[in-house]
């Protein structure tokens, strides 16, 4: 049973009471059996979340395998271009047609900064990030400070070990 018919199922039941507030024997028995499929369809859900969050694991570790994996590609090929550059260059060949491949020099400019000159301010681009500091608010609203915008607020949080 879905798990909104088993709260709809809930929320029937507790009507059913008598004038005294009481729950007769059948609407009782009805309940326990309800509880029961309740138990049943949480154990299910939670074991698909676990599932989850062990997928999100093995994911995290093959991101991070993969990712080392194409930093040392990726260095491999620099290395590997870097020689072949140095050794054509290094006996006057401008350019090359191999099988399938053609292979020749474009000029290109780009600057390199000396950090360890100083530069006019003029040169020089300044980047800032700003964000709230959300643990000094936390602490000062905790503190019975009013802050404009900022408020605490208390959440439940489910909890599945």
């Amino acid at each position: 049973m879905q798990l909104y018919k088993l709260k709809k199922e809930f929320e029937e039941l507790m009507m059913m009471t008598d004038e005294d507030w009481v729950l007769p024997d059948d609407v009782l028995e009805r309940l326990d059996k309800s509880k029961l499929d309740l138990k049943e369809k949480t154990q299910n859900i939670c074991t698909i979340i676990n599932g989850y969050d062990n997928d999100i694991d093995n994911l995290d570790k093959e991101i991070a395998r993969l990712s080392a994996y194409k930093k040392s590609v990726t260095w491999n090929k620099d290395r590997l271009k870097k020689y072949l550059q140095f050794n054509l260059e290094s006996i006057g060949c401008k350019t090359l047609e191999a099988w399938t491949f053609r292979l020749w020099f474009r000029k290109s400019e780009s600057v390199e900064v000396d950090w360890d000159v100083l530069l006019e301010d003029r040169f020089m681009s300044v980047k800032t990030t700003i964000s709230p500091n959300k643990t000094a608010i936390k602490e000062a609203l905790k503190h019975w400070e009013v802050i404009k915008g900022a408020r605490l607020v208390t959440k439940e949080n489910l909890q599945i070990k």
